[in-house]
């Protein structure tokens, strides 16, 4: 994200925020993107075979600035949908 600043009366600096989305499947990093100025989405299909035990997702966010500043690039929807074919619970914490 680019956002201008104003010193005093005279003067202006662009400075830029940057936002990560990392993504984690039992600890192994199957995405990591960051954004600058764009939109970036992550959509996958993730297969869990039955009687093969658990699966952790682990859905990582941070946004940092350059020069000192506070970032302002943030995530703004989540969205995850599980569906399952059998009578097998599935649990989401």
């Amino acid at each position: 994200m680019t956002h201008p600043r104003q010193y005093g009366s005279c003067c202006t600096l662009t400075i830029y925020s940057s936002c990560r989305l990392i993504v984690r499947k039992n600890g192994a990093e199957i995405y990591n993107r960051t954004a600058l100025d764009n939109t970036l989405i992550y959509s996958g299909v993730i297969d869990m075979p039955a009687g093969h035990g658990h699966m952790t997702l682990e859905f990582s966010v941070s946004a940092w600035l350059v020069n000192d500043w506070y970032p302002t690039a943030s995530i703004s929807d989540l969205l995850v949908v599980v569906m399952k074919k059998a009578t097998a619970g599935i649990s989401i914490s």
